[in-house]
């Protein structure tokens, strides 16, 4: 049966579908606002029939899929409709996709970067045509271009002029702090003292310095700042730090768009040297280190600043566990010199082609940015990209009772994705590739097993054999 036909067939399934996300919607609310345990609001979702629908979903691993699928049982006892969540890490991720046959899922939940390939191999649909049509599309629900922040849903989910999807996680950095000794009267005497001026977060790269070898006391047990050399993610972690300098990976205007090669350039030569030096003030280990231990660094307060993904933020302790002293704090990471600051990333809904339930697929993405969905997320200790759902008292009384917690300072997320210049993290079909080339010269760097500049040559060339001429090198290695 042709897609039209199917989708005249489903036209008044999907009226009632509607109906029946928005009543879900309403009793969120009235459940979410009398329940006495935030981390798990609408338990008592209504009952309605099952009509034995099923929606297949392959998700890449981390602390907001885990809240959402928490969050998408209201969904499934409202209609009817069971989602299945297929959890993957990135490599699960790109074998499922990639696979000869790639296998068949009804909705994905993928890092930004792949929209450009998936589009390109005839993977993925728009949702052009729901957006337009109004048994589909319902603005009281989540209105796409109202309610999420700016330019983020452009960014991660559309592709060359057209929409693929709405965003589910947004991925920036940001600066991460030890609470109690920013807040400590004597260290702020003491910095002010040394460097002549007051104890505040780094704005750019030489405060960033100057913080950093202000806390480092290894004697005692406490690093200025740390670095995971080897962390799974170390090239995105890398452009944040290029970014302070005004470097970046391509010369090119837009996410979806190719450009000059500018990878070797010598302000990323500069910002790598200065990332190196930054060794000095981070545990002996580091070198070693994976993103999670640099965590578990913070955790157990041997950290006193650092640069991470603020995702991992949300893999914290137990929502009813109190610190009883300062915990991790979180504020806007440094930005360069011509107001860069970290690249936009995050991870995005997206519809596959062979779906047989492309409107049903459509319906549950409506559904978990609606307002009610999104507090929930926030709620099971996840992420939101729906930015009234901050403002909502079910969210902003938290911090009040569950003081310091990682997942808490979620808050802080509006302030970090509403920096108006931003680095862009490439969309076009190499992106994958791309990170991917750069992670093996990356990790010599940091090991000091190349320098700087030879190892960013050596980049350069394996991003333009990736690209096969659709970008020129701008900087020759020698």
């Amino acid at each position: 049966m042709s897609y039209a036909c199917n989708r005249v067939l489903s036209d008044e399934r999907l009226r009632g579908c509607l109906s029946l996300v928005l009543a879900l919607s309403i009793a969120l609310t009235l459940v979410a606002c009398s329940s006495e345990e935030p981390g798990h609001p609408g338990a008592a979702a209504p009952e309605i029939a099952s009509v034995g629908r099923r929606l297949r979903v392959l998700a890449e691993d981390s602390g907001s899929l885990t809240a959402f699928e928490k969050t998408k049982k209201q969904y499934e006892a409202a209609t009817g409709v069971s989602v299945e969540i297929v959890r993957r890490d990135h490599a699960g991720v790109l074998a499922n996709l990639r696979g000869v046959p790639a296998q068949t899922y009804d909705l994905l939940i993928v890092p930004s970067r792949l929209l450009g390939e998936l589009v390109e191999r005839a993977y993925i649909q728009p949702i052009d045509v729901f957006l337009g049509d109004a048994s589909s599309y319902d603005p009281r629900l989540f209105d796409s271009n109202k309610d999420i922040y700016p330019s983020w849903w452009s960014q991660l989910s559309w592709y060359r002029g057209h929409a693929y999807g709405y965003p589910f996680q947004l991925c920036p950095m940001s600066l991460w702090y030890r609470e109690d000794l920013f807040n400590d009267e004597d260290e702020s005497e003491g910095f002010e003292k040394q460097f002549g001026r007051p104890l505040s977060f780094p704005r750019n790269a030489s405060e960033l310095e100057q913080v950093a070898a202000f806390f480092h006391r290894p004697q005692e047990g406490l690093f200025g700042t740390v670095l995971a050399g080897r962390s799974r993610s170390l090239a995105l972690e890398w452009l944040t730090y290029a970014a302070m300098f005004g470097a970046r990976m391509l010369d090119a205007p837009k996410a979806d768009a190719y450009g000059d090669i500018v990878i070797n350039s010598p302000q990323a030569v500069r910002a790598t040297q200065f990332f190196l030096g930054l060794l000095r003030f981070s545990p002996p280990e580091s070198r070693r280190y994976d993103e999670t231990d640099a965590v578990r660094a913070f955790e157990a307060r041997h950290v006193a600043v650092g640069i991470m993904r603020h995702e991992l933020a949300f893999a914290g302790p137990e929502i009813n566990v109190e610190r009883k002293t300062g915990g991790i704090g979180y504020a806007p990471a440094p930005i360069g010199p011509d107001g860069s600051a970290s690249q936009i990333e995050g991870d995005t809904f997206l519809i596959p082609k062979q779906t047989s339930q492309p409107r049903d697929a459509f319906a549950l993405m409506q559904w978990a940015l609606s307002q009610d969905a999104q507090v929930a997320q926030l709620l099971n200790g996840g992420s939101s990209t729906r930015l009234s759902s901050f403002d909502d008292d079910r969210v902003t009384t938290l911090p009040r009772k569950y003081p310091s917690q990682p997942f808490m300072q979620i808050l802080l997320l509006p302030r970090l994705a509403s920096q108006s210049v931003s680095m862009l993290t490439p969309t076009i079909p190499e992106a994958d590739q791309l990170l991917e080339a750069m992670q093996p010269d990356l990790v010599q760097i940091v090991a000091g097993e190349v320098t700087p500049k030879a190892g960013l040559d050596r980049i350069a060339v394996r991003l333009g054999q990736v690209l096969k001429g659709k970008a020129r090198l701008r900087y020759r290695p020698d």
